[in-house]
């Protein structure tokens, strides 16, 4: 069974360089869309698919 990483760095740099999250963040009602958060977010979806889902997935390895 292969162990999955979600890539967490190729994420980041699709939210901030090309979805423009900082200027998002600075719009009326997304003032929590910080990278910060997106950053926390992100990890803990990491965590989740890493840990729970990959193994749901050892048939298909």
């Amino acid at each position: 069974m292969s162990d999955y990483r979600a890539p967490i760095q190729d994420m980041r740099f699709v939210m901030d360089e090309l979805a423009g999250l900082p200027d998002i963040a600075q719009l009326p009602g997304y003032e929590e869309a910080t990278p910060d958060m997106a950053d926390a977010i992100l990890d803990e979806a990491a965590k989740f698919t890493g840990e729970v889902l990959a193994p749901l997935n050892r048939i298909g390895d």
